[in-house]
């Protein structure tokens, strides 16, 4: 175990230049959230924004829309029931997140072949929650 000091913050935490905006500081699609399930990708989007990604964006039911504005106005809405606007914003992120509150139902299976197939080559992708389980029934998603 190491112990947080000042030094070790002062060189992980920098500030940022006076002359930046947030689309400098990376974009962030989070995708779940299905409509019993929202809770999960809110919270995910949230953590996104507080850790400091510059623009999120969230693909996910619209029931989850007035929820996720009360508790986090600054991230951007998707319906992932959009298929275009979804896989624009698959194809345009710097990091996506996908599965917290996913359903393991065939559009669940549908959005994570959509990430996996058209993500940048270059684009982490965080598979949590339901999509891991989606990946182990379905593992010929991976090469």
């Amino acid at each position: 175990m190491l112990l947080l000091t000042t030094d070790i913050l002062s060189q992980v935490i920098t500030p940022r230049p006076l002359l930046s905006h947030k689309g400098n500081f990376g974009r962030v699609l989070a995708i779940g959230g299905s409509l019993n399930f929202g809770g999960a990708i809110i919270m995910a989007s949230q953590a996104a924004v507080y850790a400091g990604a510059g623009l999120v964006s969230c693909a996910t039911n619209r029931a989850n829309l007035s929820a996720l504005h009360a508790r986090c106005p600054e991230v951007m809405f998707l319906d992932y029931h959009d298929q275009k606007q979804t896989l624009s914003a698959i194809q345009q992120n710097d990091v996506i997140i996908i599965g917290p509150g996913l359903d393991l139902d065939d559009f669940g299976f549908e959005l994570l072949s959509l990430v996996l197939t058209y993500a940048k080559e270059d684009c982490p992708v965080i598979i949590d929650g339901s999509a891991i389980t989606l990946l182990s029934q379905h593992p010929f998603l991976v090469n």
